[in-house]
């Protein structure tokens, strides 16, 4: 009888053994799969964050982007001001200078012209026409004291066929057309700009 129940305590104690093993193994197991567990949360969690970061990432991208489209259109849009402003301010200016253009000024620089297009392209040329290369200073050096003579402003009006003639009506309303004249003087070396001009204006202004 004492051997039976040695014989059952042992096998209890083997139970019970094997029981205590197999809880132990599975507690670790259950330790290693929450452990498992745990590790998947945080790099699942670590993944959300990334996940979560990414467009936080590419929000301020988008963000920098509209930033810097909305200084370019303040900076274009200020450049653009300031070219009207300044395209407005020459309209000024130029209709300023416009009214200090006195009639004097408008009638004695038309008078000048006209005597400047008689020496270079009509006189100068029919002397070129009439005189060898050779003694161009010549017959020119001649005229440099006593100049040539004197052209009024009806002769400037109508010379070559009247060039000038559509400006008549408004130079004979300052100036007298035989009192006013001017006179050529040409200068060495005798080109064709190489001359100077005296004016005498009988105008009333």
């Amino acid at each position: 009888m004492a051997n039976a129940k040695n014989k059952n305590t042992k096998r209890m104690v083997k139970a019970t053994g094997t029981r205590r093993m197999s809880v132990k193994k599975k507690s670790t197991m259950k330790s290693a799969v929450r452990g498992k567990a745990v590790v998947a949360r945080a790099t699942r969690a670590d993944g959300e964050k990334m996940h979560i970061s990414r467009p936080r990432a590419r929000k301020s991208w988008l963000a920098r982007s509209k930033e810097m489209s909305r200084r370019t259109h303040i900076v274009a849009k200020n450049v653009i001001i300031a070219l009207i402003l300044l395209a407005g301010m020459l309209v000024v200016l130029v209709v300023l200078l416009g009214m200090f253009k006195t009639p004097e000024r408008t009638v004695t620089g038309k008078i000048y012209a006209m005597a400047e297009d008689y020496y270079e392209n009509y006189l100068y040329d029919n002397i070129v026409a009439n005189v060898s290369a050779d003694k161009m200073d010549e017959a020119l050096s001649k005229y440099a004291e006593r100049g040539f003579a004197a052209m009024d402003l009806k002769q400037l009006l109508l010379f070559d066929n009247g060039r000038h003639s559509a400006a008549g009506a408004t130079l004979k309303s300052y100036c007298d057309e035989t009192g006013t004249y001017v006179k050529i003087y040409p200068e060495a070396p005798f080109g064709r700009k190489d001359y100077r001009i005296e004016a005498n204006y009988a105008c009333n202004f």
